[in-house]
């Protein structure tokens, strides 16, 4: 169950200490000899599921019987997705909740009266061909590496924070973490598990840095940042062409981009040739839900007044 790193105990006592949520680990099964379905949901103060910040998804694991009929694996599916459906109609939504890209079939969920929409993130798949990236990152990569800038695993989590700031500053969002907050990551989940890298110029400045989740055979791209006098020398790309490296020689055959919603990113991370992937999120049918959602309309009718 562990091998997904947002199954990891140490995951989950981060999320309980930094967003002060229960994390409450699921194992849902028809019967003994059955399907079972396994996952981590987290509990507010009022009981209800709750997705914490900076978690992409909530881990999915379907342990289908051994049979390879479509039509049984699909009704195994079904069956075990409405026990967890029916839990999360009987406990509510504080916000709306996504599950990992591996779930395909949200029917049992529609069927309990939750809205749903598809979000998209990119997987890279090793062993990773570096030929079948964009150029324009091969020729960032050479142009960081030809200026002298090279990359380590960090532990020093001020430099870290000095990377996300700068990038949190300028793109006008925020993590909401701190130097102890990193802290606190590493000593709950361990070095082999929150990895920690950090591009330095060549008097030892931080340029950019990225933090990733490693489970055993997937890792995820977590929080990343950029100094702004950086940006030019094609650190952001170094930084990733490292990371990927050291995560090949790991035995990780997946690494999740974690995220491809909006134009710019999407345009960064598809040059990395990855196969792009769908992931649902559901969400309550309240007047909140259409509040938001009436929102977000009003803001894209602006942007493009």
């Amino acid at each position: 169950m562990n091998e997904h790193p947002l199954m990891l105990d140490g995951w989950l006592e981060f999320n309980k200490y930094k967003w002060g949520l229960k994390p409450k680990r699921l194992k849902l099964k028809i019967s003994d000899n059955g399907p079972t379905l396994e996952t981590v949901i987290y509990l507010d103060n009022k009981g209800r599921i709750a997705m914490p910040r900076l978690n992409p998804y909530l881990p999915i694991v379907f342990h289908p019987t051994s049979t390879k009929l479509p039509y049984k694996l699909r009704y195994q599916w079904l069956s075990i997705s409405e026990l967890l459906a029916e839990k999360f109609k009987k406990r509510g939504l504080r916000s709306s909740v996504s599950f990992s890209p591996n779930v395909e079939d949200i029917r049992s969920f529609q069927w309990e009266g939750f809205l749903s929409e598809p979000r998209y993130t990119f997987f890279l798949n090793f062993p990773i061909d570096f030929n079948e990236i964009d150029h324009s990152v091969r020729k960032n990569i050479n142009k960081a590496k030809t200026n002298g800038f090279y990359v380590q695993p960090t532990f020093d989590f001020q430099k870290v924070i000095e990377c996300l700031s700068d990038t949190e500053e300028r793109q006008g969002f925020s993590y909401g973490l701190t130097p102890s907050d990193l802290e606190m990551a590493d000593k709950l989940m361990g070095e082999e598990h929150f990895r920690c890298y950090t591009v330095f110029a060549p008097d030892g400045e931080p340029a950019s840095s990225r933090i990733v989740l490693k489970g055993n055979s997937i890792a995820l791209d977590w929080v990343a940042g950029t100094k702004r006098k950086f940006l030019k020398y094609g650190v952001s790309d170094h930084i990733v062409y490292s990371v990927l490296n050291d995560l090949a020689d790991s035995n990780v055959r997946i690494f999740d981009y974690c995220g491809a919603n909006l134009p710019t990113v999407q345009n960064m991370k598809s040059r990395w040739g990855g196969e792009l992937k769908v992931l649902y999120n559901i969400r309550p049918l309240n007047i909140r839900t259409f509040l938001s959602m009436g929102l977000r309309w009003f803001r894209n009718y602006r942007r493009k007044k």
